[in-house]
């Protein structure tokens, strides 16, 4: 995964913005940054806008260790908590390739 950092404040961000958020400027450098993170929240979709039926999709929120957050959603979900939000360390594992496959 690529992420963008501003030349001038070296404030990162995915995707690329036009202008930095921090100071303005409009020139960044393309970096390779890690594939980790960490899951800040999971959303678990039982009724979806046009789809019918019973698809529950799984969508989180990561902060990846390069700085910026993402949207991605998880193919599965392999375990629920009784509060029915997905484990951390069971939900890291499908990040890994949810943000390789669906950021890059």
């Amino acid at each position: 995964m690529n992420v963008f950092a501003c030349v001038a404040c070296g404030q990162v961000d995915f995707p690329r913005r036009l202008l930095c958020p921090s100071c303005g400027r409009d020139e960044f450098t393309e970096v390779a940054a890690s594939t980790g993170g960490s899951v800040e929240e999971v959303t678990i979709l039982h009724h979806r806008a046009g789809k019918a039926g019973g698809d529950i999709a799984y969508i989180a929120t990561v902060l990846t260790h390069a700085g910026p957050r993402l949207i991605v959603r998880l193919d599965a979900c392999l375990h629920r908590e009784p509060s029915s939000r997905c484990v951390s360390k069971a939900t890291a594992l499908l990040l890994v390739s949810a943000i390789n496959s669906h950021a890059s």
